[in-house]
């Protein structure tokens, strides 16, 4: 609906899903719980770049781009927001309990 290629709307998901899959198996490793989400795009993310949407830069340079953007967001601010969170976890989710 929002305009996205059916290819990004099934892989990207697809891409999420998996980093979440594994990030929940990974769940008691607050340092290795960001690294599937950061694989899973890196890895298919560029493939939908390249084949949904035509851009002409190599594979292997996306990956290597989106991998970066991943660590950014995931692994960096992912990891402190964690860390900030952490103090006030049972206030927050203490339904999910």
């Amino acid at each position: 609906m929002g305009g996205a290629a059916l290819w990004d709307v099934i892989f990207g998901s697809l891409a999420t899903f998996i980093g979440a899959w594994f990030s929940y198996k990974l769940r008691g490793n607050e340092f290795l719980v960001c690294v599937p989400p950061i694989l899973s795009n890196a890895i298919i993310i560029p493939f939908v770049l390249r084949y949904a949407y035509g851009a002409k830069e190599l594979i292997p340079f996306m990956m290597l781009t989106v991998g970066i953007g991943e660590v950014i967001s995931v692994g960096i601010l992912g990891t402190l927001l964690l860390k900030a969170l952490k103090p006030i976890r049972g206030k927050l989710f203490a339904d999910a309990m």
